[in-house]
């Protein structure tokens, strides 16, 4: 309703919960929160884009939402660059660079799916790909990984 205050658990820039967004050339920054999450139904098409220096996350599919980057940038994160969180959720990046977040490059949870070609995923803190949990799967096609703080490619509790 107009004027109307509506509160959500975390900040973000843009929360897409149903439908499709597309952004084409556009930087996303979030001081405090997420750049760009996607909920459930919802699907994100980003192409030649920056996410950079959120006080969170920089881009997240969750429980169901696709994200498909292309030629985008996502860096200098509090946290990690991309996220694949809960079946169903799925993250495709295709000539995509990943690098200097904060926590790691790109984390899969929880049954979900990152599929990544011709990218880079370069000097993040963490590791630069991580898997976690049963069902949850990391697919690299001619990319590059180096250079992270902890681990280049991590697969753990189930995830591969």
């Amino acid at each position: 309703k107009d004027g109307e205050r509506v509160e959500t658990e975390r900040p973000r820039c843009i929360d897409v919960l149903q439908g499709v967004l597309s952004l084409y050339s556009c930087l996303v920054r979030s001081e405090e929160g997420n750049g760009l999450t996607v909920r459930g139904s919802g699907k994100a098409l980003l192409f030649n884009c920056q996410v950079r220096a959120c006080g969170l996350h920089g881009v997240s599919a969750v429980h169901g939402a696709l994200v498909e980057a292309e030629a985008c940038t996502v860096a200098g994160n509090k946290l990690s660059g991309f996220n694949a969180i809960g079946r169903g959720a799925c993250v495709r990046c295709i000539d995509c660079a990943v690098l200097a977040n904060e926590d790691g490059g790109l984390n899969v949870v929880d049954g979900a799916l990152a599929l990544t070609s011709l990218s880079s995923v370069f000097a993040n803190r963490g590791t630069g790909v991580r898997a976690l949990g049963e069902g949850s799967w990391a697919v690299q096609v001619d990319c590059v990984v180096a250079r992270n703080g902890w681990h280049g490619v991590s697969a753990v509790q189930g995830g591969k």
